[in-house]
């Protein structure tokens, strides 16, 4: 396994989860076993500039990234609301996806949904995004910015990644879509993706480590071939797109940080076919493999509880 690393009320409602029926068909046992690491075999992927890149990621949080703690049935009812908006959109566009179609005609498809629900884009709102969802495609990993000129080809894996805000509240998940005939690596690679984030919602629960998450996902996708990109993870969110905690997509050993009853937090397990090494686009905006990789993203904003997670975007 490879080595990455970071320093550092009751919920009202029972939870319910739709883990096990999410599971594709050709979900595979992933065990997750314990591991000793020396710190300073591949120190470069966790200690950049005298910090590591989970640290870097932290302070790129907005000033108000507080975790949200479900405290009552509003605010419950609230996350669950928005969550459903973000299930629609998602369908939605996913619905629309075949060649020919353009990134710029499937956001417009999210905003017509948004506009009927009384929502907004949470990316918009609090980041000024060019866009109302991200649309990535192929080595784009996230945060593809929606063009009239980009059009979706045979063959393409499409990363749907949607933000909605609604009365106060933000829920956030994503999907990726391959597109017509696709290449069997790339196939494995969306379901691999998508296998291990199901896998580690079923061990998702209040008072287990949130380490645990990371060594959950990395551990199933390196088994396959694959590798986690260390600077993209889960996060909290409730009242804005990204608040604490942080959650790695990798295990970090000495992360002493625990879940509790209540915290809304978003899993993305982002996995490249390649090495895990991501760079920054022109526009400022995407996200993509360093290598030229195809990529893979899926997520879901759940709510922590004692007996599971309480997945509000399913």
């Amino acid at each position: 396994m490879r080595e990455y690393r970071i320093d550092g009320g009751e919920l009202i409602a029972n939870a319910w989860t739709n883990v096990d029926e999410d599971l594709p068909k050709s979900w595979y046992g992933l065990g997750v076993t314990g591991r000793n690491f020396d710190t300073k075999s591949e120190g470069t992927y966790y200690e950049q500039n005298g910090e590591s890149r989970s640290e870097q990621c932290i302070t790129t949080l907005p000033p108000n990234g507080e975790e949200m703690t479900i405290r009552s049935n509003d605010e419950l009812e609230g996350i669950v609301t928005v969550g459903k908006v973000v299930r629609t959109a998602l369908d939605t566009m996913k619905k629309a996806l075949k060649p020919g179609v353009t990134t710029q005609a499937l956001d417009d498809l999210c905003a017509d949904v948004f506009e009927r629900h009384g929502a907004r884009s949470g990316p918009q709102l609090v980041y000024g995004f060019p866009g109302v969802a991200c649309i990535s495609v192929n080595d784009e990993a996230v945060h593809g910015i929606p063009r009239p000129t980009k059009t979706i080809r045979d063959g393409d894996l499409v990363k749907l990644d949607v933000v909605a805000e609604l009365n106060g509240y933000f829920a956030d998940a994503a999907i990726t879509v391959g597109v017509g005939t696709v290449s069997s690596r790339n196939r494995r690679l969306a379901r691999c993706t998508r296998s291990a984030l199901y896998h580690t919602l079923k061990g998702t629960r209040a008072n287990q480590p949130i380490n645990g998450i990371g060594r959950s996902i990395q551990t199933a996708v390196e088994r396959q071939g694959f590798n986690v990109m260390p600077e993209l993870g889960g996060h909290g969110v409730g009242r804005s797109v990204h608040e604490e905690p942080f959650v790695p997509n990798y295990y970090d050993p000495w992360d002493n940080r625990r879940l509790h009853p209540g915290l809304v937090i978003a899993i993305e397990p982002v996995i490249s076919g390649g090495s895990g090494e991501s760079v920054t686009d022109d526009d400022g905006w995407t996200i993509k493999t360093a290598d030229g990789a195809p990529s893979a993203h899926f997520e879901h904003t759940v709510v922590v509880t004692q007996s599971g997670p309480m997945i509000v975007t399913a």
